[in-house]
């Protein structure tokens, strides 16, 4: 009996200690989020400014403000800021939404490619499917891969139409349906 209420014991300091460990490693894992959102902050806003020089390319611009926007979302989960996850995705949505008004007024006269506006779609439909999962919003979940479904089959009635007349593979076109199928199964939106 003696060696079993040691084990007990021996397993509560264990388990102890490894809680212990587990609060230091997100303790650390939060700072060092801390540090590389500070980092991210200074570099894009130095990058932010030299922008209308033609130093950085607007894409390279955009990609440096998507690093930020992953690490201070993965800062939130860090600290497990479910609000602060809400409202931040919130806000992506709507940039987003701004963002594909401006590319496809662009497209309407020409100064970008149909590549572009499908981009700009997709990343809009990639942040309501995480703002639906944060949510919890199932009805929003289906309607957004209904969508990102929808967009996918037509381009490939679009392909299929264009391998007919010899202009594309069909390796390109089971590209296209394991896309599709990536979305269905996965439930994942990924910018083309």
């Amino acid at each position: 009996m003696q060696r079993l209420g040691c084990c007990f014991i021996l397993a509560g300091w264990l388990f102890t200690a490894d809680s212990t460990a587990a609060i230091a490693n997100d303790e650390i894992a939060i700072q060092y989020a801390r540090d590389a959102v500070a980092t991210l902050k200074q570099d894009y806003q130095r990058l932010h400014d030299v922008a209308s020089s033609g130093a950085i390319s607007v894409r390279d611009l955009q990609r440096r403000e998507d690093d930020l926007r992953d690490a201070q979302l993965l800062l939130l989960r860090l600290e497990k800021d479910a609000n602060g996850i809400t409202a931040m995705l919130r806000d992506e949505v709507e940039r987003r939404e701004k963002h594909q008004l401006r590319v496809r007024k662009l497209a309407e006269s020409g100064d970008i490619s149909a590549n572009q506006v499908a981009d700009a779609e997709f990343r809009v439909l990639s942040a309501r499917l995480s703002l639906a999962r944060q949510t919890n919003d199932q009805e929003l979940k289906n309607a957004t891969l209904k969508a990102a479904i929808a967009i996918e089959e037509e381009k490939l009635r679009s392909m299929a139409d264009a391998a007919s007349k010899g202009h594309i593979s069909i390796a390109a076109i089971a590209a296209q349906k394991l896309r599709i199928a990536r979305i269905i199964a996965e439930e994942q939106i990924v910018a083309p």
